[in-house]
């Protein structure tokens, strides 16, 4: 009974899009929450529905990845077939083309079809890989491997610059450094189900030669959230920050070196942090942003002294110019509009912060 109930359930998801057409989610396709949908989609096939030690669940990472990537790339030559067809029939016959008809398509493709496609190819030939291809293998041990060791001693390099000039680390290293412990983290995952471990004496002591980046990227991070304040962006960064900071701790003894748990902790935190209002990234950025923007017009005064709002006029714009600081000051303080006003629309930002000259007159009269 429970497995006829599936071969149903089965057949039933191909058409789960049809009720989401009468849903407008064009305003989430642009945002971090679509992203991070897509991984966690991965990330918990990755994870798979067993318990698995660390060699097995490599080698089942290794299959969901690839088998992922081969439906993607059918997805896109599928996409691209369909478009080619489709334009040399509305050019030979002279039809106009409906309107958004490719982004239809392309929508159909990549959120109906290619995640089926994924699946399918995740679900067939699922017994454990022993070992990757040959051409991952090369890719393993003389690229990734080898450009993780390269890109760490240009970060140590940069680390000890920074602490003979006493100076704080550039903003994009922040960046830098989660891609260097992500490839670095994946390398090591990577070993468990290689033959031919040439780089042991790198991973083994992975934990260690982690500290110098991760406190270089902590600083600079802190710095910049202390004088910025959070946006959606820089409270995702900090999630990364200790997550990967969790992970390389992880890593140091064989009692917690669990990547399968490492992969399930990575899903809670988008689940928390994405789709539960009042703690995702959005709703604590865009409140930090907004109790940021209140101090930052109240210390300018920019607000009208009868209603308390945002001025829309800005009467002694040539003292701004001439002067560094206030000119610095009104730069953030357009940062910070621009920001609020995009993530909680036009007219909800001129109804809660902006005080116009018309209201103003009316109000002297």
């Amino acid at each position: 009974w429970l497995h006829r109930v599936n071969r149903w359930a089965y057949y039933a998801s191909f058409f789960l899009f049809l009720p989401l057409m009468a849903l407008n989610l064009k305003p989430f396709l642009w945002t971090y929450g679509f992203a991070f949908t897509y991984v966690l989609a991965a990330i918990l096939l990755i994870i798979g529905n067993r318990r698995l030690d660390n060699r097995s669940f490599a080698a089942h990472a290794l299959h969901v990845v690839t088998q992922m990537f081969f439906g993607m790339l059918i997805s896109c030559i599928l996409y691209m077939a369909v478009l080619a067809i489709m334009a040399s029939f509305f050019y030979i016959f002279g039809i106009d083309e409906p309107k958004h008809f490719y982004e239809h398509i392309a929508q159909f493709i990549f959120f109906v079809l290619a995640p089926q496609v994924c699946c399918t190819l995740v679900r067939q030939n699922e017994a454990e890989v022993e070992e990757p291809f040959k051409i991952l293998r090369l890719i393993l041990n003389f690229i990734l491997s080898p450009a993780v060791i390269i890109y760490t001693v240009i970060l140590y390099t940069y680390f000890i610059k920074i602490v003979f000039e006493w100076d704080l680390p550039k903003g994009g290293v922040a960046w830098m450094v989660m891609g260097f412990v992500t490839v670095a983290l994946i390398g090591r995952v990577a070993q468990s189900i290689l033959s031919q471990r040439y780089y042991d004496w790198f991973y083994n002591r992975f934990t260690l030669i982690a500290i110098p980046p991760l406190i270089m990227y902590w600083i600079g991070s802190i710095y910049r959230i202390r004088l910025y304040s959070f946006t959606e962006s820089r409270f995702y960064l900090m999630v990364a920050g200790a997550l990967m900071t969790l992970f390389v701790l992880m890593l140091w003894k064989k009692r917690t070196r669990k990547y399968q748990l490492m992969a399930l902790i990575f899903g809670a935190a988008i689940i928390l942090f994405t789709y539960i209002p009042g703690i995702s990234a959005k709703s604590i950025g865009l409140s930090c942003q907004k109790q940021r923007l209140t101090q930052i017009i109240s210390e300018m005064k920019l607000t009208d002294p009868k209603t308390g709002k945002l001025n829309d006029e800005i009467e002694d714009m040539r003292r701004i110019r001439q002067d560094s600081l206030l000119c610095e000051q009104y730069q953030d303080v357009t940062s910070v509009i621009d920001y609020v006003r995009h993530e909680i629309g036009t007219d909800e930002f001129e109804k809660q912060y902006i005080s116009r000259s018309e209201e103003r007159r009316v109000g002297k009269e």
